[in-house]
């Protein structure tokens, strides 16, 4: 009797990450699964439906938040520039998606900024605008936040890592439901969590991020250039995910109130864990824990 290969399953897990994609950048998710599920090879009537309703949904999100301002119109471009090279990139061959992904953000980033300072945009004035509006208004909050005294250029690292994560987050939610919807054949079975790791040559972008910062420190370097430090936290937060993939248990998922407890428990306890977790992920890139692991059971 022939193997069937299993389809993928909707879990709930897959759900909650569309969502929240949707809710951070919706066209950095609905452009790129309408271009894969569009090429699908299984492209049968149920696919072609799923790629019709992602289109409409990017094309009716674009015009109803327009581009009122520079930031506005380069989330747009970004979205469309990088979730088109994530669509080819990932055509042209196996290759993992979250490379992919990094690789078409820099680029769809760079061309927006490029235009944006072609069409003499003011976009540094424009997210400083956006981040002090989504500050808290209550007295409180704004004697903390004063208290912190953080300097222009650090709340604009964090506002540009912050939305090129969710563009990276956005093409990576869009390429497995892809597979979910389409369930393409000839690609490799999808890994769990706790399988998570990327590229060793990837660790020469932390370097980079962590040479900029210091350069910057010293003084050799533009404080005004916020690549070094966009570069270094979205490598960090990359390699802090990495380590906790290395945590997390390989016999099966956590109960949900488990899981829920680990949460609470990392967000309360960041600033001791973040450090934790960032140095296993870069060490994971030289000691590759898990297979030692795997090696060492048997299995």
């Amino acid at each position: 009797m022939s193997e069937h290969p299993v389809r993928p399953r909707v879990t709930l897990g897959a759900v909650l990450a569309l969502a929240t994609a949707l809710v951070a950048m919706a066209d950095a998710v609905t452009l790129p699964l309408a271009l894969l599920l569009a090429g699908a090879q299984t492209a049968d009537r149920r696919v072609r439906i799923w790629a019709g309703a992602a289109m409409v949904a990017t094309v009716l999100w674009i015009v109803y938040t327009k581009a009122e301002d520079p930031v506005s119109l380069l989330t747009h471009v970004a979205a469309v520039i990088g979730g088109a090279l994530f669509v080819l990139l990932m055509r042209s061959g196996p290759r993992p998606a979250l490379e992919s992904a990094l690789f078409a953000t820099a680029c769809a980033v760079a061309v927006g900024t490029a235009g944006a300072a072609g069409l003499d945009l003011d976009l540094r004035s424009t997210r400083l605008d956006l981040i002090h509006e989504s500050f808290p208004k209550d007295e409180a909050s704004l004697s903390a936040l004063s208290a912190a005294g953080l300097p222009a250029s650090v709340l604009l690292v964090i506002f540009d890592a912050t939305f090129i994560l969710a563009l990276v987050a956005g093409q990576c939610v869009a390429w497995h439901w892809y597979r979910l919807l389409a369930d393409p054949a000839g690609l490799p079975a999808s890994t769990p969590f706790r399988e998570f790791r990327f590229s060793d040559h990837l660790i020469w972008l932390l370097l980079l991020g962590l040479l900029g910062v210091t350069a910057q420190m010293m003084g050799t370097l533009t404080t005004d250039a916020s690549w070094p430090g966009t570069l270094l936290m979205v490598m960090t937060i990359i390699y802090a995910i990495r380590g906790a993939a290395v945590l997390w248990p390989s016999s099966g998922p956590l109960p949900a109130p488990v899981l829920l407890l680990v949460v609470v428990g990392v967000l309360f306890l960041m600033k001791f864990v973040f450090p934790g977790l960032l140095g296993l992920g870069v060490a994971d890139t030289w000691f590759d824990f898990r297979r030692r692991a795997a090696a060492a059971s048997g299995d």
